[in-house]
């Protein structure tokens, strides 16, 4: 099957997606080993590479020539960066309405909206190859993606705890998930690219976008994408209401506005024509949220639930420890001043979340904290 579209990117780049061709077998195999050494998250390692540079150039002509498989290719400015593809599950009658998607993307260009564009293609592709259903695999540490294939109609079906076995990290759990093509995917009421979100988001991005201090808009999008993975494997929930909870949490946080009574979310969940109701039940998720205005309480609603342990969660790991520091700066704290917050605050976030999914993704940021705080005291130790 052939495909060709040009997208422009966040950072205003354009990026061609294209099928791959006999002449680009080199920059295929260079992909693989590039993004296959970049993240513990994909099947295999870069010294497991099947096939050299020639056979991948046979691969790629024959998925072109193909009418049930294809193989696509992201470009910017002249580069291959990334690479996705639809293939059959198998060749039998039984299967032969069953496809599978896979996708790796150079680290430097996530967060561009590359990966959201190569799955949209390959969902297109699969139907336009007279598939039913298209199916996929994930690590299940891996939320942004999963948040991803779930905002694109993908539903879980199953999980095997012991699907991979990381050299790193020892047992990964495996989600499946699939999305059925014959019909409209059932799902969230709120998916990524409906008009609500995407005002929501925008509105979140011109409001932050001038905080440099650990509350900006990239930190109110990873929220977002925490809760949406959380939800998708927690019991039932109002999925919009954590969608617009998650994004509006921070637009009064007592911290940056003087605003009263959720006055920014309400004023902008009106203007988009949001039921009273549903404006009140979104209002009790962001005044869930706050640590310091919650300690020791328990939201009452899963919703509220899930957009805090979301929250919780941006305060751990790597992010958590950038974004310390980040806020410390802003508001003129010492660095000693801010390591104490780790213990004030940060290294008792894991055992107060609410949700297993949440617990079982702190667990390695909870780890990297500790492991920060140790080097930290080893290198000040007078």
């Amino acid at each position: 099957m052939e495909y060709r579209e040009t997208i422009l990117l966040k950072d205003g780049r354009t990026c061609v997606l294209r099928n791959g061709t006999f002449d680009d077998g080199q920059a295929m195999l260079d992909i693989y080993l590039l993004t296959h050494g970049q993240t513990d998250f994909l099947l295999s390692y870069p010294d497991e590479a099947a096939m050299t540079a020639e056979q991948e150039a046979l691969f790629l002509r024959e998925r072109t020539l193909s009418d049930n498989g294809v193989e696509l290719l992201a470009e910017v400015d002249g580069q291959i960066v990334g690479a996705a593809g639809v293939g059959p599950v198998g060749k039998k009658e039984k299967v032969r309405h069953r496809a599978e998607f896979g996708i790796s993307v150079d680290r430097a260009y996530w967060g561009l909206g590359i990966g959201r564009a190569m799955t949209r293609a390959c969902i297109e592709l699969a139907k336009r190859a007279g598939y039913e259903q298209l199916e996929l695999e994930a690590v299940a540490d891996n939320a942004a993606a999963l948040a991803l294939y779930e905002s694109e109609g993908f539903r879980e079906y199953g999980r095997n705890p012991k699907g991979f076995r990381s050299r790193l990290t020892g047992w990964q759990e495996l989600v499946y998930m699939r999305r059925e093509l014959k019909e409209p995917a059932a799902g969230a009421p709120a998916a990524a690219d409906s008009p609500l979100i995407r005002a929501a988001v925008a509105y979140a991005r011109d409001l932050f976008q001038n905080d440099f201090g650990g509350h900006d808009a990239a930190h109110t999008l990873r929220v977002y994408q925490n809760a949406m993975a959380i939800a998708h494997r927690e019991p039932p929930c109002d999925r919009e209401i954590v969608a617009l909870g998650a994004l509006l949490h921070d637009v009064d946080d007592h911290k940056l506005f003087a605003t009263e009574n959720n006055g920014n979310a309400r004023r902008f969940l009106a203007a988009q024509g949001v039921e009273a109701e549903r404006i009140e039940a979104i209002c009790r998720v962001i005044n869930a949220v706050s640590f310091s205005q919650n300690r020791g309480r328990r939201p009452e609603t899963a919703e509220g639930r899930i957009v805090q342990d979301a929250d919780r969660l941006d305060a751990l790991g790597a992010v958590g420890i950038a974004r310390t520091f980040a806020y410390g700066g802003a508001h003129g704290r010492s660095q000693e001043a801010s390591i104490d917050h780790f213990h004030e605050k940060l290294l008792r976030l894991r055992d107060e979340l609410n949700t297993d999914t949440a617990r079982r993704l702190a667990e390695k940021r909870h780890g990297f904290l500790k492991a920060f705080l140790a080097e930290y005291e080893e290198e000040t130790r007078l």
